[in-house]
């Protein structure tokens, strides 16, 4: 029988790792760029903490590709802005269907000439116009309709994005007619099991190594084992921005316990966090952690039965079954152009090699966030003045041995907190420093209000429902710049916005959120003063839990050097010029902030925001006629630049 096995297991290991792609005569060969070119990004795919609302193509790094319509159709709105989607148009498709086409660097000739004039007579670089419907705002199929660019963006790209039920709803643009190239399989590249039962548990996490085996480590301690995957997808090979996945179904026998598809999303959820996306930090190890997890947003309707898959997990590892061992969890996994990957897992105690990546990478080594939930680590009491305490809401000491309670290892702040419920402070102290971090437990019950009030910093959000047990943590740190409020877990799902409130030391200061992609600090323009217990707050307003963080701007604006420089003007080469903005971190909230003016002739320009420089056209300037420029920025600062070009 052991030889049995060992056949049995050999051969799984040999269909997970199969992968096939789907052929199929009917597959969509079009896209809006008349090109056979890999998508950049994919639909719902996760960026800078937001699901990404279309499908991107690179553009090989040149702007100016003439861009198609899908259909015909009518423009309702024209736009530019420095931020989001830069230049961009909406059509309205005979089909009822709304296209959006972003980061252009200008529309087609009618429509860029009646725009121009539209900026001109309002003296405005950033601008939201609905023309009137004419000749020259219907196109038909394959009609060119603009030419792509990088506005808005950071490099050259489209980005189509579609929508359905009056603009309401945003639908996958790869599911009605349009191409979306990938040639690279889906990978499974980690596994993560908790105990839904036992909060004092801790991970059993496999490698993508072990996996690759068929191998998925579960502890047989755990009673309500529950489980994470994470998938890691490119559209080719050359290629270093991982991508969404569109459909994963999982099986244990022939019951179906996981089976989601991702098609569309409504607008109201387009700013939120979805929690079937467990957060973690992808520095080193890219891709994304996907909880089993039935009815869990953007598809509440997801078939399956974590139950199911539950015991099965449970009865492998602990009770040795052979017939569960032969019926291994079949798992298929598919991109946008219909690439599926196969996997077959068996769980066992132990896989080998072991999960070796780093749970933290920018993150403080103390506290962090690892699969949406707050780690504190306990390896800080291996020092010899190490000591940790817990306290109450009225600063009573609850314990000052955690380090003798706990392991001394990373361990989940749920844990501490089921042991000490009515814990509201940790206190840690080495190497002759110490740390205050405000804790709190979260029920496990849907739809809960939070209203959390501490130390001078308040959190008020509705949290949608917990998938495990898990804590709330926020540190107030100082640094050179301002004082910074550290939050966790990151990656908390909420319905609703987040309020925080926090009280400056100093009433100039403006709130700034900590940009998890870039590092940097951003200024909030959502954000307002408020007084709480007589005292005045700043209260700031965001799409999800963020680190916060006080900072005062004194700086204004100032140019840098004029370069001559070329850019793309209705798919044609004009000369131009490229001018160096330098700000001090509050950066410059609308374009309209941005103003030139040779005389009392107004002047349009571009501003690039992520780059930081404007951009002004040569054909808009007057020969020998000195050019002012006036700018501010978000929090205020005012300056004048005189320029001679």
């Amino acid at each position: 029988m052991r030889t049995i096995n060992i056949v049995i297991f050999t051969l799984l290991a040999f269909y997970q790792v199969w992968a096939c792609p789907f052929h199929d005569p009917e597959l969509p060969t079009w896209n809006p760029l008349g090109e056979d070119i890999f998508v950049l990004s994919t639909f719902l795919e996760k960026k800078n903490g937001e699901f990404y609302p279309g499908v991107s193509w690179p553009t090989n790094q040149k702007e100016g590709w003439p861009v198609q319509t899908p259909e015909a159709g009518e423009i309702i709105e024209l736009r530019e802005s420095p931020y989001d989607y830069g230049k961009a148009l909406v059509l309205q498709g005979v089909s009822g269907h709304q296209w959006v086409f972003a980061h252009l660097s200008s529309f087609s000739p009618a429509l860029d000439s009646a725009f121009e004039a539209e900026k001109h007579l309002k003296k405005s670089n950033e601008l939201k116009w609905q023309p009137p419907q004419t000749t020259w705002t219907k196109f038909n199929e394959y009609d060119t309709i603009g030419y792509s660019g990088q506005t808005g963006t950071s490099e050259p790209s489209l980005l189509l994005e579609m929508r359905g039920a009056k603009g309401k709803v945003i639908l996958n643009p790869c599911f009605y007619g349009i191409a979306c190239d990938d040639s690279v399989y889906v990978k499974l590249v980690g596994a993560a099991v908790w105990d839904a039962a036992n909060p004092k548990s801790n991970l059993s996490l496999t490698s993508e190594a072990a996996l690759k085996k068929g191998c998925l480590e579960v502890d047989p301690s755990f009673i309500e084992p529950r489980l994470a995957l994470k998938f890691l997808d490119y559209t080719h090979k050359s290629s270093t921005k991982p991508t969404g996945i569109y459909e994963l179904n999982m099986q244990v026998g022939d019951k179906m316990v996981f089976a989601k598809e991702y098609q569309q999303l409504g607008i109201s959820q387009k700013d939120v966090i979805f929690e079937e996306i467990l957060w973690a930090e992808n520095q080193k190890s890219p891709g994304e952690w996907h909880v089993m997890a039935p009815g869990t947003r953007p598809n509440p309707s997801t078939e399956g039965s974590a139950r199911t898959l539950s015991q099965f997990m449970r009865n492998v590892v602990r009770y040795n079954d052979r017939r569960a061992k032969s019926h291994p969890v079949k798992l298929n996994v598919m991109d946008y152009r219909y690439n599926e990957s196969y996997f077959a897992l068996v769980p066992r105690e132990k896989c080998s090699p072991t999960y070796n990546h780093s749970l933290y990478h920018h993150q403080d080594s103390l506290l962090f966030t690892f699969l949406s939930r707050p780690w504190l680590n306990l390896k800080v009491c291996v020092q010899s003045d190490a000591k940790v305490s817990i306290l109450d809401e009225n600063k009573h000491i609850l314990s000052n041995e955690i380090c003798q309670e706990f392991p001394h290892e990373a361990i989940q702040l749920s844990a501490i907190l089921q042991k000490f419920p009515q814990g509201r402070t940790l206190t840690v102290s080495a190497n002759q420093n110490s740390r205050a971090i405000a804790v709190r437990p979260v029920r496990l019950s849907p739809n809960q209000k939070i209203s959390w009030f501490q130390d001078g910093v308040q959190l008020e959000f509705t949290h949608h429902r917990p998938l495990f047990p898990t804590a709330l943590a926020w540190e107030l740190q100082n640094d050179k710049k301002g004082q910074a409020l550290r939050v966790h877990p990151k990656g908390f799902y909420t319905t609703g916005k987040v309020k925080t409130c926090m009280r400056p030391d100093d009433s100039q200061a403006q709130l700034y959120r900590l940009n998890a992609d870039t590092q940097k600090w951003e200024w909030l323009a959502t954000q307002n003063s408020s007084t709480i217990n007589g005292q005045k707050y700043l209260c700031a307003t965001t799409s999800e839990l963020q680190d916060l963080s006080f900072r005062i701007d004194k700086t204004p604006p100032k140019l840098g050097t004029p370069q001559n420089t070329i850019i793309s003007e209705k798919g044609k080469d004009i000369p131009a010029w490229r001018i160096p903005l330098h700000e001090n971190g509050a950066g410059i909230a609308s374009g309209n902030d941005l103003q030139a003016w040779q005389g009392e002739t107004w002047v349009p320009l571009r501003y690039q925001a992520h780059s930081s420089e404007i951009i002004i056209k040569k054909r808009h300037l007057k020969k020998g006629v000195p050019l002012r420029v006036e700018m501010r920025d978000a929090v205020g600062n005012k300056s004048t630049a005189n320029l001679k070009l």
